[in-house]
């Protein structure tokens, strides 16, 4: 238990006497305790009492006591605000937009004459669409004589096929391109069905002589073997008429010598038959080797034709590569860069870049260089805010993206300095709520927020304490 001075007993004794007295009480008869002293204590009393005493015998005003708690309130409130309370660690990187492919050099193989600029710096461009025309005037010369060539080889095939199969050869799909060489190829035609119908002509010719011959023979064998057994019934009716005596010697011979004359004729006429037969055999014989020939000389004319055409054909695609190369065409969906020859009649060489296509409608990432300070924190998958500068940050906000990947090594910069590349990939190409404005296209430059990790305030309220703890009492 705290004693009270004695100074503090007299002044209370003193107060309490003054109260007392005005309350016509005996100051020996009231118990007074300190409150009760300071509760009792008028505004005219405390004038008479000096300031010390005032101090020690009254309370602290009402206003200062809801104060000072209100005070120690907050202070206990913010130390738990402070120690439940997080925040975001973030490293902050620069960098530009690239696209997830690599920009795309239109270069012409063959180089040439620039006839044309369909394109210009900054459009947006459909794949398959003719960015630039060339001219190679001895290209195209080339090009015209092998499709000329090419047309007349496969013409001179259709007419010996035509010519092997007997039928009208068919020239239609080459009328309009090639007229003159349809009308030589028809024109050739027609003098070889001629000659081909001319020996087939002759052969059959031959081949009804024979038939005629032969005929003639068989009809003359008919007659005089009729005439024969006719000569020879005779014959034997004399001989019958000689042995019985009713005929003459004489008639007998008579009859004897035409018959014999009869049939020797018969024999001869069928010996010319056989040989007529064989001719006709020949004939037709040698009327199908002619016709068979011809066939085949038509067909070893087509293979040849054929050969040569598939010789030319591969020359020929080749050229039509080449000179549809002359039309340079967008190999993807993008937008014109770099666009190196601007006007017609510029000469390009052969492997010239004419212009680069940067990808569009292409999942966008973003190249930030990351301190070497920063890197050990900084992970795969990690959430990023990306800050256009091109587009207010206060007013169209950022866009969401994640880190893809870190380079494993570092790399230079201009002043000396090293960095890690760190890739972003972003989810929208564009920033703000409507997808059709402030598109983010490649080449803006942007400042990555990458988030590290999460501290409490309190944590970083201490952390100095912490550090200066750390590192105090360490000097030698």
């Amino acid at each position: 238990m705290v004693r009270k001075p004695k100074d503090s007993v007299v002044a209370t004794e003193t107060a309490g006497a003054a109260v007392a007295a005005r309350a016509n009480v005996p100051a020996r008869t009231i118990a007074w305790t300190s409150t009760e002293v300071a509760a009792a204590i008028t505004r005219e009393d405390a004038k008479l009492l000096s300031r010390s005493v005032l101090l020690e015998e009254t309370n602290p005003p009402a206003a200062l006591t809801i104060a000072v708690r209100v005070m120690a309130g907050l202070v206990a409130v913010f130390l738990l605000w402070a120690s439940l309370s997080t925040f975001a660690e973030k490293a902050v990187a620069p960098g530009e937009v690239l696209p997830s492919m690599l920009t795309l050099p239109v270069q012409t193989k063959d180089g040439g004459i620039v006839s044309d600029v369909m394109v210009q710096e900054g459009e947006e461009v459909k794949i398959g669409q003719v960015l630039m025309r060339l001219t190679d005037t001895e290209l195209q010369a080339r090009y015209d004589g092998q499709r000329a060539r090419v047309a007349a080889l496969a013409m001179s095939r259709e007419r010996q096929l035509a010519l092997a199969e007997g039928r009208d050869p068919r020239f239609d799909r080459w009328s309009q391109d090639f007229p003159g060489l349809v009308a030589d190829a028809r024109q050739a035609y027609e003098a070889a069905k001629a000659t081909q119908d001319a020996r087939i002509g002759a052969a059959h010719a031959v081949t009804l002589t024979r038939e005629a011959e032969v005929a003639g023979y068989t009809e003359e064998v008919a007659a005089l073997g009729i005439q024969v057994r006719a000569l020879k019934e005779s014959l034997e009716m004399r001989q019958a008429l000689l042995k019985r005596g009713t005929g003459s010697r004489g008639s007998v011979l008579d009859a004897e010598t035409e018959y014999g004359r009869e049939a020797g004729e018969l024999a001869a006429r069928k010996t010319s038959l056989a040989r007529a037969e064989a001719g006709l055999i020949e004939a037709r014989s040698n009327e199908a080797a002619t016709t068979e020939g011809l066939r085949r000389d038509a067909l070893e004319a087509a293979a040849s034709a054929g050969t040569e055409l598939a010789i030319a054909e591969d020359s020929l695609r080749d050229l039509t590569a080449r000179v549809e190369r002359l039309s340079v065409r967008a190999s993807l969906n993008g937008r014109v860069n770099g666009l190196v020859a601007t006007r017609a009649g510029a000469v390009v060489a052969p492997g010239t870049t004419l212009l680069t296509l940067v990808p569009s409608h292409d999942v966008l990432v973003a190249e930030v260089k990351v301190s070497t300070r920063d890197v050990g924190h900084i992970k795969q998958g990690m959430p990023v805010l990306i800050r256009v500068d091109s587009y207010k940050y206060g007013r169209y906000g950022g866009i969401d993206g994640r880190v893809d990947r870190v380079s494993p090594d570092t790399f230079d910069a201009p002043d000396g300095s090293v960095y890690y590349k760190a890739r972003v990939v972003l989810e929208k190409n564009y920033v703000g709520t409507d997808p059709a404005s402030n598109q983010i296209v490649p080449g803006m430059t942007v400042t990555a927020d990458i988030q590290t990790g999460e501290k409490s305030l309190m944590g970083y309220l201490i952390r100095p304490i912490r550090t200066s703890l750390a590192t105090a009492f360490a000097e030698r």
